[in-house]
């Protein structure tokens, strides 16, 4: 029979590998995400940018990046690199998730192409 004593110190060691296994696939995770991070650079103001908006006929035009506004929640994401808009947090963060380098705006409804 095992003593609540022995109980208590394997218990103790066992949680400890556990959280030691998962601290290292956090950080892991972290690394990789930082990893992409780096290759995800923001247009800055001034700079010229052509930017393709979709239709029937669709169309390029240059267009100077403005200061960022404060209507961030009016707006998406536009990739400069893959002339690619997404409607939403999640295409952008998939798209920008395939380890490939990408240069982003921020489309603002209401002012135009800013930088992020």
């Amino acid at each position: 029979m095992v003593s609540q004593i022995e109980w208590a110190w394997e218990t103790f060691f066992w949680r400890i590998a556990v959280d030691t296994d998962d601290l290292l696939q956090r950080a892991e995770r972290l690394r990789k995400e930082e990893r992409m991070m780096e290759l995800v650079t923001g247009v800055k103001a001034g700079e010229q940018v052509k930017i393709t908006y979709p239709g029937s006929e669709p169309r390029t035009v240059t267009e100077t990046v403005l200061p960022p506004c404060s209507e961030k929640g009016r707006g998406q994401w536009y990739c400069v690199t893959h002339q690619k808009g997404f409607v939403n947090q999640f295409e952008k963060d998939t798209h920008v998730g395939n380890g490939k380098l990408h240069k982003l705006v921020w489309v603002c409804f209401l002012h135009g192409i800013e930088q992020p």
